[in-house]
């Protein structure tokens, strides 16, 4: 998964948008400073002022999210830690049984169903956590 749609799933579409948009004004200002010198002060006051107005609501908008965005990545760092406290969970569970073996409390087909049930949930959770990052 990339980066962009690992922060599509975190950050709602309206954000990213607004983000993007504001990236492209800046791109735009920064630009349109190149280019000062080669039209009339006037003509590069207008557009400058355009952009700079369009960029102050952009911001004005994004700052009407900035709960929203901070509650999206709270929940997205809870929901990291309760699968990272879970992959413990299940990795010390698969000691234990390893452990219960090795002293001959459990038999080979025991231990095989644990260790077979242990290592599947560690696979899917690594997965989970390896999109989740």
């Amino acid at each position: 998964m990339s980066e962009k749609q690992k922060s599509q799933e975190i950050i709602p579409k309206e954000i990213t948008q607004l983000l993007e948009h504001r990236a492209t004004l800046g791109n735009w200002l920064a630009k349109l400073d190149e280019l000062s010198g080669t039209v009339r002060p006037e003509v590069y006051d207008r557009v400058r002022g355009d952009y700079e107005e369009r960029l102050r609501s952009q911001e004005k908008e994004l700052t009407a999210h900035r709960s929203e965005m901070e509650t999206a990545l709270e929940e997205h760092k809870t929901r990291v830690t309760v699968l990272e406290s879970d992959r413990d969970e299940r990795a010390a569970e698969l000691e234990e049984a390893q452990l219960r073996f090795a002293v001959g409390e459990f038999k080979e087909a025991e231990f095989r169903k644990h260790k077979s049930a242990h290592e599947e949930r560690l696979t899917a959770l690594d997965a989970e956590l390896k999109s989740d990052q």
